[in-house]
């Protein structure tokens, strides 16, 4: 387990799903997210992208999507100029990647990440599954399938960049319609998230993925879920106040205290 006590300041976000919408949405998130990056460096937090940055994106060798490329140079001016790289965990949305996102020096992860601030045990991952079956959460069949690499392969060598990239986009506006609408699916993450922090002795349990805002505690630790930032500008953040879900003020470029609805 990784340690990161010599500078004890996270900012945990997910579910941006840039590039999923008009242009004008798009540019305006992309902009947050430049914001949101330069927010992290100019108060030197550490940067942990938990899955869905991307609505889509598949890498075909060298080549990279349209939607890609703004993050991409967001995230690599942040490499450039903090402390330590960026984290990097793949969602279903965006874990199609051929090593693009390590070459602009961010470390990643294509399940989960685990690590200590302070003695306190964190474990992060997007929330749609994980392969070891320890951890009891397999991903949905289909979901397995569009992560097989005989699978992804084949539809690469059928597609090529654009015609590929064009049917992630389409097939992905469906799949992220449905995150925020399948309770079961919720229900679910959320009471696997909760069990997580008994069975392995965690003291922080942080997912991303079915787009609803969590901060639960229990006497056996906290379970945060960060949301859906597109619609929420929410994420969590690590101080020496402890974690915390904070709503991004765009007005001022600064953070405001998530309040749950009462």
């Amino acid at each position: 387990m990784i340690s990161r006590d010599e500078n004890p300041k996270f900012l945990f976000i997910s579910d941006l799903h840039l590039g999923g919408f008009d242009a004008q949405k798009n540019n305006f998130l992309d902009n947050l997210f430049a914001d949101i990056v330069d927010y992290a460096i100019r108060n030197e937090f550490n940067l942990v992208i938990h899955g869905d940055l991307l609505d889509y994106y598949m890498q075909y060798n060298d080549w990279i999507p349209d939607v890609a490329k703004k993050p991409f140079q967001i995230l690599a001016d942040y490499n450039q100029r903090a402390d330590s790289p960026a984290i990097y965990i793949t969602g279903n949305h965006d874990n199609w990647d051929e090593n693009y996102i390590e070459k602009i020096g961010c470390i990643v992860f294509h399940e989960s990440y685990e690590f200590q601030i302070s003695g306190t045990k964190v474990f992060v991952t997007h929330g749609d599954g994980l392969d070891d079956p320890k951890f009891n959460f397999p991903r949905p069949i289909l979901h397995r399938l569009l992560r097989n690499r005989y699978f992804v392969r084949l539809f690469k060598l059928l597609t090529g960049p654009l015609v590929g990239n064009t049917i992630m986009r389409t097939f992905s506006k469906l799949t992220r319609s449905r995150s925020s609408t399948t309770d079961s699916g919720t229900i679910k993450l959320d009471n696997w998230a909760i069990a997580l922090l008994k069975k392995f002795n965690y003291d922080i349990v942080i997912c991303g993925h079915h787009h609803q805002l969590r901060y639960i505690e229990n006497s056996y630790g906290n379970y945060i879920n960060t949301g859906c930032f597109y619609s929420d500008l929410a994420f969590a953040i690590y101080t020496n106040k402890g974690f915390e879900l904070v709503i991004w003020n765009n007005n001022t470029n600064d953070i405001l205290p998530w309040k749950p609805l009462q």
